[in-house]
């Protein structure tokens, strides 16, 4: 793991273009001294699940719009460890907050 001392007049964008050149083997942040480091992640066979249940709610709703997330969540008993779950789908961008204008 790569530790590279800057002096304290470094501007802030060379500190992330260190960042960004080292955070697939790992580094610590000259600016923080907190680890970087990138972890690949893939999709689960529950994040699967999670979306085949939300594609099938809104065809059962024939609701192809935005959709309360939470009326998804309690209308079909997601369990507690599921529902962790959704939020990576929003982190993988697999499934979109509305945002309001």
């Amino acid at each position: 793991m790569k530790n590279q001392e800057f002096p304290q007049s470094t501007p802030l964008a060379n500190i992330k273009n260190y960042l960004r050149e080292n955070y697939d083997e790992g580094c610590i942040c000259p600016a923080c001294k907190q680890t970087v480091k990138l972890y690949k992640r893939q999709i689960s066979s529950t994040m699967a699940y999670c979306m085949i249940l939300f594609v099938k709610h809104c065809r059962k709703n024939e609701n192809f719009g935005f959709i309360n997330f939470n009326d998804i969540l309690n209308d079909l008993n997601i369990t507690p460890a599921q529902r962790a779950d959704w939020q990576k789908l929003v982190y993988f961008n697999l499934i979109v907050p509305e945002t309001v204008p």
